[in-house]
């Protein structure tokens, strides 16, 4: 009887002991594989570096990339449409647009599992489509979709 018992609570204190240390790892270092993800702005005016594209994929993000040039005449409008996109789906989709003296414009969206889908329209039913069939990570909106 004494050696069970000397079993239980050498056991209970590794239990403690690990549940101490967790604990006090997590205080001292945190969850730092999100704090590279708090610094990138989901509604971005500039060129994302590929490692910004690579952690919000690997986040589950969608990206639309809508990068124009300076002649583009209806892209402030669609800048409109697609922030307006981005606020329904907050938290699941960036969006970089960015105009610039490229040749060839680019009007795309990039799910997390490597799908990329060259967009036409702004049209907010047309991009939940496109975006509830790529994205990993759904919203309830693409969940009850299903149904």
């Amino acid at each position: 009887m004494g050696k069970e018992r000397l079993y239980a609570i050498v056991l209970g204190f590794i239990m403690i002991s690990s549940l101490v240390g967790f604990a006090g790892i997590y205080m001292f270092v945190g969850d730092r594989g999100n704090d590279n993800q708090n610094n990138i702005d989901l509604i971005s005016n500039r060129l994302l570096t590929p490692d910004e594209k690579l952690l919000l994929l690997r986040n589950g993000f969608v990206i639309i990339e809508n990068i124009y040039d300076e002649n583009c005449t209806d892209c402030l409008e669609r800048n409109v449409d697609l922030e307006a996109f981005a606020r329904k789906f907050q938290g699941f989709v960036a969006i970089e647009h960015v105009m610039t003296n490229q040749t060839l414009p680019v009007f795309q969206m990039i799910g997390s599992n490597g799908d990329i889908v060259e967009l036409n329209s702004t049209d907010s039913e047309y991009l939940t489509d496109i975006f509830c069939e790529i994205s990993i990570r759904q919203p309830e909106e693409c969940l009850l979709r299903m149904i």
